[in-house]
This record gives structure tokens, C-alpha cells and sequence, in this order.
């Protein structure tokens, strides 16, 4: 028989916008699909907009109890052997389905396979970030330390994973889905990935400043759940400070860029007190602030960074002394990301601040052959140009006389 897959679209007051994401699921070139909507208590034409769509798709109404809530009643009426959890205001690719149930079918031994993903505006049109971990296997220590994120929609997932881990926590809203990532890890099962882009995540406005807070304390009662389990192997336990003090950092950065400065710097105290050796890592301090610069949410990268560096509490001793890397590990990891997704043109203007701010980049061979073809196609793209003018002057001089 067909390997079935299941697509499950919660949605809240979003009638407005649910039959993009609808309409994504229902075009998929993979045939064999079911999709369920379920309409977590909308007040707005949520349930008008299901209804178009009669017999094409399933839906269900039910009282608002939370996004996990509404995933985990979508899960228990679908029939799929493999899961799609995708939020009502994202998009993916018509080919989406194809690439990553071709990825599970040749590798039994995954739990789930995620891809890379790319952040959008509001429109779906204009992409602000892109993602891309590339990793893969055994990545239970990744996921505490939130070195890789996968939002659902990103996420194709067994059935038979998700009946023997639990589905999702209702007690949790913004790490829910982290916490069942964490569970399938934890379980043993090794996650897959597929390098290409195949989930669109939309950045909605003003979405960061309202949910800083709610993000981040979720995060930690995350692991305080999975830390409280007794069946941790030691070398994973002793990661429980560096995992809290690395959700201190982010919030941290987050709240530095809303301006909420004595939050910030009572975060990056407690980040220090929790675990001291991390505050001394240079090298994952650096990646944590070129990191965040290039997130989606960040509009002034530089802004943002003079913001953090000036306003550091006297304990970050560390983190105050690599000002002038932290510019620098920005601009390097803005040409990276340029690099990896085709944007040449975007790197050229990176350049020089990478090297003033870290001469030692220049003896990083990938940095350099990346500075040079960017270099080399400014310069047929600016001989293309003056050729082409220079021929459109002579066609106008020669019609002249």
C-alpha cells in the first residue's frame, strides 16, 4: 500500500490567511495526503474559509485550548504513518513532501527528517534568513543547547516515533515542539536532514518584543521537565548549566534589541553565575552574537550590537573584551550565509569590516575563496555594465549624425 502522510494545520483567528497554508498542503506533488484543519476556538470566518474546501480536507472545531492542544487532536484522527505539522500562517514547497518521505523511506533508522528553512516578511514574498545546520544523526546534545532549531513545519515525523515519545506537551506552548524533538532524541532515534529549502517560516510583526518573555521562561521549564528524568546518561546531565546559561544568553540578546537594557543585563548575570566556563568560550560567544545579528528579527545588525556591547554589566568581563570580533563575527557570518545561498553579490560589502575586525579570517582558505569570486563577479558585472553603456553611447552618438 502508499505510505500515507498526514498534514495537520491548527489554526486560531487566522481566516484571513489559513488558505495559503491550506492550499500548500493540498498541492503537494507527493498523491498520497490527507489534511487536517483544526480550528482551535476561532471567534473570525476561520470556520467559513473550512468550509470552501468541503471533502478535500478534514475539519474539526474545537473549544481554544492552545496550539498543542490542537496538534494533538489532529494527530489522534489522522491515519498517515508519516506526520507534517504545519502552523496556519507558514508555507511550503508543492515538492516538500516528495524530497523528505523519499529521505525516511531510505533510512529506517530515523525518527524524523527535517531541511533547511528560510524566514519571510508577513507578504511570504520576501526572504529575510536562511537556515541551514546540516547535521544530522544523534542530536540530543544539539537540541538542549539549542545549537539546531527545527520548527514544525520543517519536520516530517513517524507515526511510530510519535507513539512510543508522547505528542505534544500542552503544558508547553513556545518549546513544545523542542520538547518533542528532545524526546524522539533522547529515545534513541537518529534525525535526519535534507539540504534544501522546504519549509518558509512567516515573521510576523512585532512577534518578537510580545514574546520574548513567554519564549524564553518556556525554554527553561523545558528543561527543567527533561532534567528532571532519571534516566540521563551522565555525560548529557552534565550539560544542564550550559543549557540554562545558553537560554540566559538569548534572552539576554533579545531583550538588549527591544531596548529592556537592566533585563538584559540581569540575564547575561545569571548566565554567568549558572556557568562560568561558558561566559569565558570565546569562540561560542562570538558565534552567539554573529549569530543573532544575522537572525530575521534583527533589522540593524551593528545597532543591535552596539546596543549589547554598551550596555554589558561590569561580571562579562569576557564578552566586553571581543567588541571589535563581535562586528566582525557578524560580517563573517553574513558572508557565509551569502555564499551558501547563492547571494554573491550581498558579499562584497562584508568584506572589509570581516578583516579590520579579524585579520586571522584572512587565514581561513573557504573565506578567501569566497571574498575572491565575489570580487571577480563584481568586476564582469561592472565590465558588463560600462560595455553597455559605453555601446548605447556610441548607438545614440551614431543616430545623432
Amino acid at each position: 500500500m502508499p505510505t500515507l502522510v498526514s498534514i495537520i494545520i491548527p489554526t486560531y483567528n487566522y481566516g484571513h490567511g489559513v488558505a495559503e497554508a491550506i492550499d500548500c498542503a493540498l498541492g503537494q506533488t507527493y498523491p498520497h495526503v490527507e489534511v487536517i484543519v483544526v480550528d482551535d476556538g476561532s471567534s473570525d470566518n476561520t470556520r467559513n474559509v473550512l468550509a470552501k474546501y468541503g471533502n478535500r480536507i478534514k475539519a474539526i472545531h474545537k473549544t481554544n485550548g492552545g496550539v498543542s492542544t490542537a496538534r494533538n487532536v489532529g494527530f489522534e484522527v489522522s491515519q498517515g504513518e508519516y506526520l507534517l505539522f504545519l502552523d496556519s500562517d507558514d508555507l511550503i514547497p508543492l515538492d516538500k513532501l516528495a524530497r523528505l518521505v523519499s529521505a525516511m523511506k531510505s533510512q529506517p533508522s530515523w525518527g524524523m527528517v527535517y531541511s533547511a528553512w528560510q524566514c519571510v516578511d508577513e507578504t511570504g514574498q520576501r526572504i529575510l534568513s536562511e537556515v541551514r545546520h546540516r547535521k544530522q544523526g544523534r542530536l540530543l546534545r544539539d537540541l538542549l543547547l539549542r545549537v539546531v532549531t527545527m520548527p514544525p513545519g520543517c519536520v516530517l515525523i513517524r507515526r511510530a516515533c510519535l507513539q512510543r515519545v508522547g505528542l505534544f506537551d500542552p503544558q508547553l506552548s513556545a518549546a513544545a515542539d523542542i520538547d518533542l524533538w528532545i524526546r524522539v532524541a533522547h529515545a534513541g532515534y537518529a534525525i535526519g536532514y535534507v539540504d534544501e529549502f522546504l519549509f518558509q517560516y512567516r515573521i510576523l510583526g512585532n512577534s518578537m518584543s510580545r514574546n520574548i518573555d513567554k519564549m524564553a521562561q518556556d525554554d527553561l521549564r523545558q528543561l527543567d521537565k527533561y532534567f528532571s528524568r532519571d534516566d540521563i546518561p551522565d555525560n548529557i546531565r552534565a550539560l544542564e548549566d550550559r543549557a540554562r546559561a545558553s537560554i540566559y544568553y538569548n534572552w539576554a540578546l533579545r531583550c538588549f534589541h527591544s531596548e529592556r537594557i537592566e533585563e538584559g543585563q540581569q540575564h547575561i548575570r545569571e548566565a554567568i553565575r549558572l556557568c562560568p566556563s561558558l561566559s569565558r568560550d570565546k569562540g561560542w560567544l562570538l558565534n552567539l552574537l554573529g549569530g543573532y545579528a544575522n537572525d530575521a528579527e534583527v533589522r540593524t545588525p551593528e545597532r543591535m550590537l552596539s546596543t549589547v556591547m554598551d550596555n554589558l554589566p561590569d561580571e562579562a568581563v569576557t564578552l566586553r573584551s571581543l567588541r571589535r570580533a563581535a562586528f566582525a563575527s557578524y560580517h563573517i557570518a553574513a558572508i557565509f550565509t551569502a555564499y551558501e545561498n547563492g547571494r554573491l553579490a550581498d558579499v562584497l560589502p562584508h568584506v572589509m569590516p570581516s578583516i579590520l575586525g579579524r585579520p586571522r579570517i584572512l587565514a581561513n582558505r573557504g573565506f578567501l575563496a569566497i571574498c575572491l569570486r565575489a570580487l571577480w563577479r563584481g568586476i564582469r558585472c561592472d565590465w558588463r555594465v560600462r560595455r553597455f553603456d559605453n555601446s548605447v553611447s556610441v548607438g545614440r552618438t551614431s543616430g545623432s549624425a
